[in-house]
């Protein structure tokens, strides 16, 4: 009787619960990493969505006042900023720096007021190009993250 061992004993060892713990650490890093990894991919995601939202506002503001425009002139920036100052009695598109402006003539004020529309915009690659007597190219470009989002218009003048 007492030289018997009891046979159910219950409970775990120390290795047991060593091993348990460094597996259940191992899921945890991956579960963590796994988080981290959506979370930048959703802030990223969001930053894109951001921008080109940006961009197509943008787009839609210029190409509604353009198409029904009766006369465009294409000036460099300091050509329309010169002809602002005059006060001559247009609205102007134009970019300085990184934002799209619009200077809309306001009669009653014989004066324009200056609209910043997007200050995202990446200068070097944004631009309004003539393509035929009635059809005007429009590109708008924003950088983030070494990424460039491109938006590109062909916009027929109709009151040509």
């Amino acid at each position: 009787m007492y030289g018997k061992k009891k046979k159910n004993i219950s409970g775990i060892t120390l290795v047991e619960l060593v091993i348990a713990m460094g597996i259940m650490g191992i899921v945890m890093a991956i579960i963590f990493n796994l988080f981290v990894f959506s979370s930048k991919t959703f802030i990223k995601g969001d930053k894109q969505y951001e921008i080109q939202s940006d961009m197509r506002i943008a787009m839609d503001s210029v190409v509604n006042h353009i198409r029904t425009a009766t006369q465009v002139t294409l000036l460099s920036g300091d050509d329309s900023k010169a002809e602002i100052a005059g006060s001559q009695p247009f609205n102007y598109f134009f970019i300085d720096g990184t934002a799209l402006y619009h200077a809309k003539y306001d009669e009653s004020k014989d004066s324009h007021t200056i609209l910043k529309i997007t200050d995202k915009l990446a200068p070097d690659n944004s631009e309004f190009t003539r393509i035929k007597d009635d059809l005007l190219g429009i590109t708008l470009a924003s950088e983030n993250s070494g990424q460039t989002y491109l938006v590109n218009s062909e916009t027929l003048l109709m009151n040509f």
